[in-house]
């Protein structure tokens, strides 16, 4: 993460299920204007946001999809103040 990141920005990362992986690859490609590589590790599919110059994420696929009860999961760069804040 670059320092212009890690100061200003607070959300780093966010996992977002999907219901169709190809589909949903395009569509972020479209609407992002970034690239989308689709990946299989271990038998699991997923696809990651082009993230080389900030903050980053991917798309999870989510077989019982139906508006998602879990949602997306965020990250947030709490740059070490948890302490603090607990």
């Amino acid at each position: 993460m670059s320092e212009v990141n890690s100061a200003r920005n607070r959300v780093v990362w966010c996992d977002i299920p999907v219901a169709d992986l190809d589909r949903a690859c395009a569509f972020y490609r479209a609407v992002l204007a970034i690239g989308v590589d689709k990946m299989d590790v271990n038998g699991m599919a997923f696809a990651i946001f082009e993230h080389s110059e900030g903050n980053g994420g991917c798309l999870v696929p989510h077989s019982g999809y139906a508006g998602c009860p879990d949602g997306p999961l965020v990250y947030l760069n709490v740059d070490r103040r948890i302490r603090d804040a607990v």
